[in-house]
């Protein structure tokens, strides 16, 4: 069977892939899917609501994408994934996992085929049920994405999402209610300032190792998409363009199935497009020179100023 073709948007969190993701999922051919990498944790097992609103166990669409894929919720063991996804967060999982996909004598063995026995038929899965030719997933996170860059059944496509690393920092220190989570009242997590900018260059510098991996990269800027979404729109799709047909404009449709992002996938009504800008004046200026001063290269290399006028 040919390679199922994923539109992998890649990058540091809080970088506006969820905006993408839904501008992209207005266009023919593309199925939004969210962050997949979540989905073992935060649908099979946590049950946390569908972006139509639905928990993931009830929503039925995603009801046919299991059955599909796996004959139903118990024909894959999701405990097991969510695990083998969460070492990714250490360093020494991080670490252990690039060594079995670059090195070949190694990559035929352990995590390698849970990954390239499960992934493949979900993924091709929500193709059979949603009809389209390519899966957007906004899982974002780069050794997900080497992961599946290096299976022979997956093709992606990766789309490197940047934003000015001031405005990541500051929204790392909003606190924002997750209304995925019904049960309970949790909060999206925050973090310092300086960590912030180190895991900002850190991640930007991994995801562009992804362009030696996957079938073709893309690098956009936050802040072109939210001034131009049908400019970029084209940009992104460009190497799409033998699965893609129809008209490149921004779409306000938002009649699609996400599991896990920004709680703005779960927003109703028509899509409107503005730069959030808040960070200009709201960041304290000792952050803003903290943050600048730690990501001076990448910013640079971006096309960001140094300086900023608080709007």
């Amino acid at each position: 069977m040919p390679a199922v073709k994923v539109l992998y948007i890649a990058g540091a969190p809080r970088s506006g892939s969820t905006l993408l993701e839904r501008l992209l999922g207005g266009q023919e051919g593309l199925v939004p899917a969210g962050e997949l990498r979540r989905i073992w944790e935060r649908g099979f097992l946590a049950d946390q609501l569908c972006s139509c609103g639905a928990p993931f166990r009830s929503c039925p669409y995603w009801g046919k994408v299991v059955d599909a894929a796996f004959g139903g919720l118990d024909g894959v063991d999701a405990s097991a994934l969510a695990s083998a996804v969460d070492s990714f967060e250490t360093r020494r999982g991080r670490w252990r996992e690039v060594g079995r996909r670059i090195l070949p004598a190694v990559g035929r063995r352990g995590d390698r085929d849970l990954f390239s026995n499960i992934l493949p038929r979900l993924y091709r899965a929500i193709l059979s049920v949603s009809g389209a030719s390519a899966v957007i997933d906004s899982s974002k996170d780069t050794t997900y994405g080497l992961v599946l860059s290096t299976m022979e059944d997956i093709e992606p496509r990766v789309v490197h999402l940047v934003r000015d690393s001031r405005a990541v920092a500051y929204s790392w220190q909003r606190r924002r209610r997750r209304p995925e989570i019904v049960d309970r009242e949790e909060y999206m997590p925050v973090a310092r300032p300086t960590s912030t900018a180190l895991g900002w260059s850190t991640r930007n510098i991994t995801t562009e190792a992804l362009r030696y991996f996957s079938g073709s990269y893309v690098r956009l800027r936050y802040e072109d998409l939210v001034a131009d979404p049908d400019g970029a729109m084209a940009e992104v799709l460009g190497p799409l363009t033998d699965t893609q047909g129809g008209e490149r404009t921004a779409s306000s449709s938002v009649g699609y199935h996400t599991v896990s992002g920004n709680p703005m996938r779960l927003a109703k009504g028509p899509l409107k497009v503005a730069a959030d800008v808040e960070w200009k004046s709201a960041l304290g200026r000792r952050d803003r020179v903290t943050v600048t001063a730690l990501s001076l290269p990448l910013l640079l290399r971006y096309g960001y100023s140094p300086r900023v006028a608080s709007s």
